[in-house]
């Protein structure tokens, strides 16, 4: 399967069209490269194939990525790891890809004080248990890709699992499945590009139509988006009873309006809830917590049973959460380790 087949097939997992109209999003669909040599002509011709496009996908991955992904990523996080994964680990092997990331948090990331929101080893450990208690008759849905370590994490735990995996950033998308196939794992996961809000109208038309449900769901995208996020899902009535549910970051930045509703909400005993904490990947001086959710009813529930008014004090610190998420995510793009020991400190008070 050549370059041009490669990318016609990821251009189908763009779901609304308002995301295709996405400038960078453009760009990488335009650029036959993005995908393939760095060194080779890019182009979209009828006429013209680049000779990228006549070569297998394997030595396709062992190139480059391309000019189109090389730009928009120039500089990131997702650009550094790019190289240092290709540099470093093992073609066709998920698990050095995976010890590949961490290191990468390590040698680079944690010199610079730097956070990178992936789970990391400890934090998967403790998701891996609890999923293998899920329904096995069932998909495992995940909420923010961001550069696709968590849902390898999953798929090498539960190799017979298919893995959706949803991600807003389009760059972030397209590193990911950049990743995925470079590990060797693109027949198990897929990356739908787009917003959240987008995505899971489009999961009920495909479970339907490929006769599946969820068992396990992933949620790491922002964390004032978990309760609307599960309850869309949760409305499809596709949630088998007894799947199981985990949300990263519930105390750093932050998700009290989630936890209100699985702890204290008028639909609280439809869950079976734990929350650990757990040391912040790569910040070993800042706790998080990790929320587990068992549901024991996968049933839609009435609609006038979750219109309540949410407590005060739930909404101050949702806001509370919400200011520190946005600084983390501003102009400097970094908070200093010592701020989030102190945000998760008063968060959980």
């Amino acid at each position: 399967e050549g370059a041009r087949a490669f990318l016609e097939e990821h251009a189908t997992r763009l779901p609304s069209e308002d995301y295709l109209s996405d400038p960078v999003v453009k760009k990488l669909k335009h650029e036959i490269g993005s995908i393939g040599s760095e060194g080779s002509a890019t182009t979209t011709s009828s006429t013209t194939t680049t000779e990228s496009s006549t070569e297998g996908l394997t030595e396709l991955l062992r190139r480059p990525p391309g000019r189109a992904l090389a730009q928009a990523a120039r500089g990131s996080k997702a650009a550094l790891l790019l190289n240092y994964v290709r540099s470093r680990a093992t073609f066709g092997d998920p698990l050095s890809v995976c010890q590949c990331i961490e290191q990468f948090s390590v040698d680079v990331l944690s010199q610079k004080r730097q956070w990178f929101k992936i789970v990391g080893p400890e934090k998967a450990e403790i998701m891996l248990d609890a999923f293998r208690t899920a329904p096995a008759d069932g998909l495992l849905l995940e909420i923010g890709t961001y550069l696709g370590y968590s849902s390898m994490r999953f798929a090498i735990d539960n190799p017979n699992r298919k893995i959706v995996s949803l991600e807003v950033e389009p760059t972030h998308a397209l590193t990911a499945q950049y990743l995925i196939e470079f590990a060797g794992l693109q027949d198990q996961i897929e990356v739908w590009s787009g917003h959240s809000q987008t995505s899971l109208r489009r999961l009920k038309v495909e479970c339907e139509a490929r006769n599946q449900r969820v068992s396990a769901m992933f949620m790491d995208q922002c964390g004032s988006r978990f309760w609307q996020d599960f309850e869309a899902v949760h409305a499809t009535g596709l949630v088998n009873d007894g799947a199981v549910v985990i949300a990263d970051n519930v105390l750093k930045p932050g998700a009290p309006r989630y936890l209100y509703h699985l702890h204290r909400g008028p639909v609280s005993s439809y869950f079976d809830t734990k929350v650990v904490s757990v040391p912040e990947f790569g910040m070993v001086v800042v706790e998080d917590w990790l929320s587990v959710a068992l549901v024991k009813v996968g049933r839609p529930w009435q609609d006038e049973s979750v219109q309540e008014v949410m407590p005060e004090k739930v909404a101050e610190l949702e806001w509370f959460a919400k200011t520190c998420r946005e600084r983390a995510e501003g102009a400097t793009g970094s908070v200093p380790f010592e701020s989030w020991s102190k945000h998760s400190a008063d968060m959980r008070v």
